[in-house]
């Protein structure tokens, strides 16, 4: 994500004199209920004395709770990442030359909301780091600015946009949407014709192209298809569905290609009962050595834990993780129950090396669904059964609970799933 990452970066909006008369009013902290990134603008004029080295930066304060991170652009120039969530930097100098002491500064600050739960901006203010007297004197750094004809998007004789499911799964058919839509103020557009382009071994019915016609400026027509993904599909993989405009403009061939991208997942599992530990991750991470399969974790290789044993209890099945840890696996939308004994590793009792506390998170499409609170040696062992019905994706998470993570050997033991419906 250098410079030009964001769709807004790359239409002038971190610039001074970008016009954004037309955007929404906002008043932090702000609260977002969705996935994404939202953009924020506002202008100040410091007045800073005159005669006197002023140290100034951006501060943004919010409960650490919120999973965000925040760019900071001050009159373009990229001053700093922050992330809320993890922090620890919270106020952005910024540099002399940058800042007009006397002027009007532009801030932009692209909040990137890694949720749907918890995501927004918190307060931003101005804090001053410092303040003396000096003869020290700072040219202005010219600032980029915004200019219509540089960062306007360019002129296009047709807009595709392609809707399709986000993820599909072998050997079934989807349905795809695709809009062809010429702006206000462009050209007609003739003969046009829409036609999937699609990976190897894919179908669409129907196989051949959707005829439109003539389309003016302002109108838009749409054109479907039912979509078939081939039963040996590699699944874990991205593909791109692309559907192409072919037409005649002011009597010249033209064509516009529009695209989505779609993951392909497993089969949904089948119904009965499932180990987690029997089945492929989607991803995992680990705080010290791998996740381990029906054993604690041990040292860094794969393999070399203990027996996975709480309170004396030992199981044969079940994860072994070391906070900070993640794992997701597919479930598909089928199972109704998530199962677990929770709890510390018995090899971590009677160490003093380390604090060992944790706290285990269960979240079903992203979104929380157990919290354990915090768990440590003597805590006895959670045993919890969650609802995780019509969830397609379930992740598993051990944080360090804020102390370390020094001896958060973390069981997911006798970790299972209740399963209903699929084949």
């Amino acid at each position: 994500m250098n410079n030009g990452g964001l769709y807004g970066e790359r239409s002038g909006w971190t610039l001074p004199g970008y016009p954004d008369r037309t955007w929404d009013d906002a008043t932090l902290p702000a609260s977002h209920t969705t996935p994404g990134i939202a953009w924020y603008r506002t202008t100040f004029n410091p007045r800073l004395p005159k005669g006197q080295d002023v140290s100034v930066g951006v501060t943004i304060t919010d409960d650490p709770d919120r999973n965000y991170r925040a760019l900071i652009y001050v009159n373009g120039w990229l001053m700093g990442n922050y992330v809320n969530d993890t922090g620890p930097q919270h106020t952005f100098p910024i540099p002399n030359g940058i800042l007009r002491t006397d002027g009007k500064n532009t801030i932009a600050i692209a909040s990137w909301s890694e949720d749907a739960k918890s995501g927004g901006l918190g307060k931003v203010g101005l804090t001053t780091l410092g303040n003396v007297t000096s003869s020290l004197r700072v040219a202005d750094v010219a600032a980029p600015a915004y200019d219509a004809a540089t960062y306007a998007d360019p002129a296009t004789a047709a807009r595709v946009s392609v809707v399709a499911p986000d993820t599909v799964e072998p050997g079934n058919s989807y349905q795809v949407t695709t809009t062809a839509a010429v702006p206000d103020d462009g050209t007609a557009l003739r003969d046009l014709t829409l036609s999937p382009k699609l990976p190897d071994g894919w179908t669409a019915t129907p196989a051949d192209p959707v005829r439109l016609g003539t389309l003016k400026p302002g109108a838009s027509a749409k054109a479907r298809w039912t979509v078939t993904v081939p039963a040996d599909q590699k699944t874990g993989t991205v593909a791109i569905l692309r559907v192409t405009a072919d037409f005649t403009r002011a009597g010249k061939p033209g064509s516009v290609t529009g695209e989505q991208v779609v993951a392909t997942q497993p089969p949904p599992l089948a119904t009965g009962e499932h180990y987690v530990s029997d089945l492929p991750f989607q991803s995992s991470s680990n705080g010290w050595g791998p996740v381990e399969r029906d054993q604690s974790v041990g040292e860094n290789a794969e393999g070399d834990g203990l027996p996975l044993t709480l309170h004396d209890t030992v199981y044969d099945k079940g994860l072994g993780t070391h906070a900070a840890s993640s794992v997701q696996v597919w479930l598909g939308g089928t199972c109704t129950t998530f199962h677990a004994a929770l709890g510390l590793d018995q090899e971590t009792y009677g160490r003093s090396d380390g604090p060992a506390t944790v706290a285990y998170t269960v979240l079903a499409d992203g979104t929380p669904v157990y919290e354990s609170g915090t768990v440590d040696r003597d805590t006895a062992t959670k045993k919890i059964d969650v609802d995780v019905a019509g969830a397609r994706r379930l992740e598993l998470v051990v944080s360090d609970a804020g102390d370390g993570n020094a001896l958060d050997h973390a069981d997911w033991a006798d970790a299972k799933l209740t399963c209903e419906g699929g084949v």
